[in-house]
């Protein structure tokens, strides 16, 4: 058997890992996108102690491996985006390596039952998958480190696994170590996002049709015969119908999918997207979205999903006539990795690209190892050119991530009826003080909430409390009153439309309105947040409190909104303004000098800071 040796190994990781960097090095000094900077503003990930402090490693429903990693990075190297990204790229350059590693391991066992492969065969698709344009989403987008981090954890698992039951001559110590890296390794994939429920099937199918028939064979043969399959079918089936009919018996995501959708209509889609169109994208990767906006179909089942149940099935009766393992088992792969969050448990967002990167893994390789090796040399003819027309198809993806703009723009062109990406887009021109360009795109995500076919959830109240916020700015106040009761109207515990309303309500000098809003603000906050404040809401009951003389109130607001968030300049501006007020000069102009240290040039505080000395040496004169 034609092994290659451990230079030939290396050679080949370092050409995966080379091409890997060269293909996303235009993504490396991307910004924050999208959900990245809600994530990364967390107290929790703040430092290393601070993710000691407040996070639990065994609640790994909340991702303790991932927030982690983003504290490391942040400890390491504070907000710079460049760590976050080298960090995603080495992730993806060792899935890929471990990619390879397991399919030469796969192609052994396979070579000792009498199927012989050329090495160079894996090495192939490990490098087609390396430089997949699909995977651009999950490297580029810093958020997405979840999915590679339970990618790498997962196929780390699946070699500790092989390891376990290597026939290699060694010490009793082996498979110990092997158990404990196997158990260690399932931990963190989990810890890291719960797409590696899986990994128990994986581990058990890997045993059945790949290690068991050299390691047990008489064991592996009894399992993998007819009636044994059948019963592995009829098993899905059964969870699949009891999670259809018994929902509260399996996980319910912290999303709104169960608002849009039903478990039965989810399923049919996910039949739908998964035969027809993340198969499309695996092989034919153009015309890449962040926000696909994949339509749901007016009735289910439809004549789409019945087809694409149709050729799945078709496949399924492929493989298994053709007796194709690889074919086979790619396909297996693919469909059980992409079970949590492509079956029963609806998601918001019916399509999302980086779902497939892990089935891509085995599931697309396997493929591909199966059509290289039936091709002959006459399919690695056409083994460089694909690859190099996926690198550059990534490289051109990846500029659509060097700018928020850009990924929106690109978004907003490509499904132009999202009220999601004309939202983001929007969001984009009001941070960058574009008022005019903010407002066309809010108005456009309004517009098209009433061609979507979702009645509740945050993608309808965001573009309403967006235009409120722009109009608040804009001093327009009846009409950012009216967007911040629809927002409500929607999502009757959202904190931050209670707080804008506040504001209308306190610029039209309705100051007792303005403060029920501040108050239910804070208390919906609190609520969903024990053990934290917020600031924002305390600072503008200090404002209410110090517009009615009531400055004690006001200084204790403000000095609770600083304890919780030491950064804000308002909330020390404002506590000088207050202490003014109570004639306590000295204490004014420290609070003024605070805020000019975090906010260099603040006019206001400058002015404050005047003042108070100014009184602090009137009050001395007076009382030497």
């Amino acid at each position: 058997m034609n092994q290659p040796s451990l230079q030939t190994n290396l050679i080949r990781s370092g050409v995966i890992a080379s091409l890997c960097i060269i293909v996303y090095f235009n993504s490396l000094m991307g910004p924050f996108q999208y959900d990245d900077k809600e994530a990364l503003s967390r107290s929790w990930v703040a430092s290393i102690s601070a993710f000691s402090n407040e996070v639990s490693w065994l609640e790994v429903a909340n991702r303790p491996a991932l927030i982690f990693s983003f504290a490391l990075n942040k400890e390491l190297g504070g907000n710079q985006t460049l760590g976050f990204h080298l960090v995603n790229l080495f992730l993806h350059c060792a899935i890929a390596i471990l990619t390879l590693s397991l399919l030469l391991r796969i192609r052994r066992l396979r070579a000792l039952a009498g199927f012989a492969m050329h090495p160079a065969i894996p090495f192939g698709a490990a490098l087609l998958f390396a430089v997949h344009p699909l995977h651009s989403d999950s490297v580029s987008y810093i958020s997405s480190r979840s999915t590679l981090l339970a990618t790498f954890f997962y196929l780390l698992s699946l070699l500790a696994f092989f390891r376990l039951f290597s026939t290699e001559r060694a010490g009793r110590s082996r498979p110990i170590i092997a158990l404990c890296g196997l158990l260690i390794f399932a931990y963190l994939a989990v810890a890291s996002k719960l797409i590696a429920a899986t990994l128990p099937i994986a581990c058990f199918f890997l045993f059945v049709f790949i290690i068991g028939p050299r390691w047990r064979p008489r064991l592996a043969a009894q399992l993998s015969q007819p009636k044994c399959i059948a019963a592995y079918i009829a098993l899905a089936l059964g969870a699949l119908a009891f999670a259809l009919f018994v929902p509260e018996s399996i996980y319910a995501p912290r999303d709104q999918g169960s608002q849009f959708f039903s478990r039965a209509d989810y399923l049919w889609m996910q039949i739908e997207i998964i035969a027809l169109f993340y198969a499309k994208l695996v092989f034919l990767p153009f015309n890449l979205n962040v926000d696909i906006g994949y339509p749901l179909a007016a009735s289910l089942p439809n004549w789409n999903s019945l087809i694409a149940l149709s050729v799945l099935l078709s496949l399924a009766w492929f493989a298994w006539q053709r007796k194709d393992f690889w074919i086979g088992a790619g396909l297996i792969w693919f469909v059980t990795a992409l079970a949590p969050t492509s079956s029963v448990i609806p998601l918001s967002d019916l399509a999302v690209e980086h779902r497939t990167y892990l089935p891509m893994t085995l599931g697309f390789t396997m493929v591909v190892v199966s059509l290289l090796n039936g091709g002959g040399r006459r399919a690695f003819v056409f083994l460089l050119p694909v690859a190099l027309i996926f690198s550059l198809l990534t490289a051109e993806r990846n500029r659509a991530w060097t700018s928020e703009e850009a990924l929106w723009k690109d978004a907003a062109l490509k499904t132009p009826h999202s009220p999601r990406t004309h939202n983001n887009l929007g969001r984009v021109y009001y941070d960058q003080g574009d008022a005019r360009k903010a407002q066309e795109h809010f108005l456009q995500a309004i517009q098209n909430i009433e061609l979507s076919n979702r009645q509740r959830g945050f993608d309808i109240a965001e573009p309403h409390y967006n235009i409120a916020s722009l109009y608040l700015d804009l001093n327009q106040l009846n009409d950012s009153q009216k967007e911040y009761e629809i927002t409500l109207s929607i999502q009757p515990e959202n904190f931050k439309a209670h707080l804008g309303l506040g504001s209308v309500y306190n610029r039209k000098g309705d100051l007792t309105k303005a403060l029920e809003q501040f108050d239910r603000a804070l208390e919906l906050r609190q609520a969903q947040a024990p053990g934290r404040d917020y600031p924002l809401a305390r600072i503008n009951r200090g404002e209410v409190f110090g517009k009615t003389g009531r400055f004690e109130e006001a200084v204790r607001e403000f000095e609770i909104a600083i304890e919780f968030d030491p950064s804000s300049h308002v909330a020390h501006h404002n506590l000088g303004v207050a202490n003014m007020a109570l004639t306590r000069f000295e204490k004014a102009e420290r609070a003024f000098l605070e805020a000019l240290r975090l906010k260099p040039g603040f006019a206001p505080s400058s002015a404050g800071l005047k003042d108070a000395r100014l009184q602090s040496q009137r009050k001395n004169a007076t009382h030497p």
